[in-house]
């Protein structure tokens, strides 16, 4: 293991052009603090990444199955670097991202360090929005989003890596990892020189499911899966109801007036709960460990 050295993990699903640009963006970076760029892709067909990018420092890992927690586990398995860093495959500003996670991990012993993820459209000026999150100042993290997280390598396998059963786009996978890094004494801290851009491509990545009740029944049993296991009730209650809240304004009628949820897809929404519920404690029951120390 080589001190100070940051491995990039970045998990990709048919975003060829996308996960190009961030990948040469990270490698005009300074080289003195990148090690490797870890490639985990999950792409219905293998990207051809040698014949774009020709750098000893980049890796790449083909798997056919698509799930988000499995891609970070694999990118942690095989890392050289002692600083795992986490980012979306649709960002950019990264440029310096790995020298500020370095340096925020050597200024503070830190488990994990996360920073502000900006959203393109709010900030069209892609340079100038890192700089201003120092003016905005963000709450000390409950948890790191998994999109820009940099992670001692030691604290993923201490904590038992990242919870496969997550599926789809994996909502509250990383809240849920974050919570157990606390649990065994980590710390999270947020370092906002440490902001990135997210583009919020609409295509690939998370979003491999087809229709919308699908995203709806998956998202309902992450939700669910994660107030069991972490205990946050009120959050995932939440979050639940804002789902289908989003879901009724899909369906506002033509002619305006209030959303509803349709009453036809209320027996789907039940059955999702109880699949939910059941799925739940299948889980529980196994062993929770995907990666060991």
């Amino acid at each position: 293991m080589l001190h100070g050295t940051v491995s990039v993990v970045l998990p990709t699903l048919n975003r060829y052009d996308v996960v190009l640009k961030t990948i040469r963006e990270l490698l005009s970076g300074d080289p003195a603090s990148l090690l490797e760029i870890i490639v985990v892709d999950q792409s219905d067909e293998p990207l051809n990444l040698d014949r774009s990018c020709e750098d000893p420092r980049l890796r790449y890992v083909h798997t056919p199955i698509k799930n988000l927690p499995r891609a970070r586990n694999i990118g942690a398995r095989i890392a050289a670097g002692e600083i795992v860093l986490y980012l979306d495959d649709d960002v950019t500003g990264v440029r310096d991202i790995v020298a500020r996670h370095r340096a925020a991990h050597e200024a503070v012993r830190a488990d994990i360090v996360t920073g502000p993820i900006f959203e393109a459209r709010d900030h069209p000026s892609l340079s100038d929005a890192p700089r201003r999150a120092g003016r905005h100042p963000i709450p000390e993290p409950g948890f790191a989003p998994g999109g820009n997280a940099s992670y001692r390598r030691d604290a993923i396998f201490r904590a038992g890596g990242f919870d496969e059963n997550f599926t789809g786009g994996a909502v509250g996978e990383d809240a849920e990892m974050s919570h157990r890094v606390r649990q065994g004494g980590g710390t999270i801290v947020l370092d906002h020189q440490c902001g990135i851009i997210h583009l919020n491509i609409q295509s690939g990545g998370c979003k491999n499911e087809s229709a919308e009740m699908d995203r709806l029944s998956t998202r309902i049993t992450n939700c669910h899966y994660f107030w069991h296991k972490v205990g946050d009730r009120r959050a995932s209650t939440t979050q639940i109801l804002t789902l289908i809240r989003a879901n009724a304004i899909v369906h506002r009628p033509a002619s305006g007036g209030l959303a509803f949820f349709p009453p036809d897809r209320l027996p789907k929404l039940l059955g999702c709960w109880i699949r939910a519920r059941r799925r739940t404690r299948v889980l529980l029951a196994k062993p929770q460990t995907w990666l060991s120390a």
